[in-house]
């Protein structure tokens, strides 16, 4: 959105929200595919589930820079990674190494 005079331009930011969005029963899987710009098997399947969840496979966390803080990331990442791959070798391997 642009401002016109000495205001800045702004930027607006857009969520990436996960939410379900009902499928009415009576609506046939082109319909659903049309309305909702699905593949033809995700519509099949949300038509006989009555429902979707939009935005399913996008990444959802998003970082505030202004309250990011490496510290703490960095020591939860650092535990994930240890938790989770300590029984591979090239993990191993690449743990050892920094």
């Amino acid at each position: 959105m642009e401002q016109q005079g000495n205001q800045s331009n702004l930027i607006e930011k857009t969520e990436i929200r996960r939410q379900r969005v009902y499928v009415p029963k009576s609506m046939t899987t082109n319909q659903v595919m049309e309305k909702y710009g699905l593949k033809p098997g995700a519509a099949y399947t949300a038509r006989k589930k009555r429902f979707f969840v939009k935005n399913y496979s996008r990444p959802q966390l998003c970082v505030d820079p202004t309250k990011f803080d490496p510290d703490i990331c960095y020591r939860i990442a650092g535990r994930v990674f240890k938790s989770n791959y300590i029984q591979n070798t090239p993990s191993v391997c690449f743990l050892n190494f920094q």
